[in-house]
């Protein structure tokens, strides 16, 4: 078994340097590393894992067609650098895409809906009671008044009792989860 597979990165473990080219794979779409020595053959003895986040993959300038490798400013010898995609980014198909991107409209619409969800049951779609009065010519501005006393007395938490003029109804409202 040739010694790479054994070890391939010389100063860390096998299983680390797996599960970084894993993690890479999945989250960014590129997992890359570079060979840091060959025998004399020419086959890679030994890699260096390369942070996908930190590798910019751009066309190469100097030869159409073809990729070139920039991590912090500095240009990569291509020859070296193994790069595995997951699927393409339409937008420039020699670079992978990462799984949270591939999703990231449904990803967009699932916090949309949260956001909706969670000011819907913050603010309440539905009043918490319906308070009938034994008064058919009553205003709007009386109601309103009415309103802001109910709520400024038993709005909150206040478990204190209601004390209200005969013939008037207080109903607890509720929909079906159905």
């Amino acid at each position: 078994r040739p010694r790479l597979l054994e070890q391939p990165v010389p100063d860390a473990g096998t299983s680390w340097f797996i599960g970084v080219q894993v993690e890479d794979y999945l989250l960014h779409g590129n997992a890359l590393h570079y060979v840091t020595s060959r025998g004399y053959d020419g086959y890679p003895l030994s890699v260096a894992w390369l942070p996908a986040q930190w590798v910019g993959v751009a066309e190469d300038e100097d030869h159409p067609g073809q990729i070139s490798y920039w991590i912090a400013g500095r240009r990569l010898a291509t020859e070296n650098v193994v790069h595995v995609r997951r699927g393409a980014d339409r937008s420039f198909p020699r670079r992978g895409m990462g799984i949270v991107e591939e999703h990231f409209e449904t990803l967009a619409r699932v916090q949309d809906q949260s956001t909706y969800e969670s000011r819907q049951l913050r603010n309440g779609g539905v009043p918490a009671v319906a308070v009938i009065v034994d008064n058919a010519n009553l205003s709007q501005e009386e109601a309103d008044a009415a309103k802001a006393q109910w709520v400024a007395k038993y709005g909150g938490t206040s478990r204190e009792p209601a004390i209200l003029p005969k013939g008037t109804e207080v109903k607890p409202l509720a929909w079906s989860p159905h």
